[in-house]
Parts: structure tokens; C-alpha cells; sequence
């Protein structure tokens, strides 16, 4: 399952990559506090990738970020063989589409 995760993500960062790069787009700036610790790791993460750090950072979250929102074949395969599952979100899109839903705060 690993060597299928790593494929399948590395197609979804470069996905999200080319469609970052399809529109114009400045690069923003942030500020982001880090103890030293943190930062140490990062910045020997990002040169043992041979990245600048603002790079290894960006890297980072979308491979996190695409990690979290994808899943491999096997398991959507898993998810649609779930009637179950499959019938209670197909619920929940209705409901959500008919206003029928509160958002928790």
C-alpha cells in the first residue's frame, strides 16, 4: 500500500502544482513562529531535500494536505462497497443541497 500511496500523492502534489501555476498567482509571504527545535528540524529537513526552507515548507503542507484529502483505488474500493456508507452520505448531500443542515460553531 505504501509504494501505491507515495505514486498516487505524488500525482496529486503535481496536479495541484500545475494548477497552482495555470493561474496567475502572486506568492504570498507569511510569518509563522517556531521554537528552535521546530525550526532546526525544518531547516535540516529542508536541507537533506535540498530545498530552501520556504520551499520544503510549501512541499510539506501540500503533501500533507493532499495526503488528506485523497485516497488510494484500494480504498475508495473500500469506501463503495460500504451500501451503508454510501447511502447515509448520499443522505447527507441531499440534506446538505435542501438546506437541511445546521453548521456546529
Amino acid at each position: 500500500m505504501g509504494a501505491m500511496r507515495k505514486e498516487c500523492l505524488t500525482i496529486h502534489v503535481d496536479i495541484i502544482r500545475i494548477q497552482m501555476n495555470e493561474v496567475d498567482v502572486m506568492a504570498k509571504t507569511i510569518t509563522v513562529r517556531l521554537d528552535d527545535k521546530v525550526y532546526d528540524l525544518i531547516r535540516n529537513a529542508a536541507e537533506g531535500e535540498r530545498r530552501s526552507i520556504s520551499n520544503f515548507l510549501e512541499y510539506a503542507a501540500l503533501r500533507y494536505l493532499t495526503d488528506e484529502i485523497s485516497v488510494t483505488d484500494e480504498e475508495m474500493n473500500e469506501i463503495l462497497a460500504n451500501e451503508a456508507l454510501v447511502s447515509s452520505l448520499r443522505k447527507g448531500v441531499e440534506d446538505a443541497e435542501a438546506g437541511r443542515h445546521r453548521v456546529a460553531e
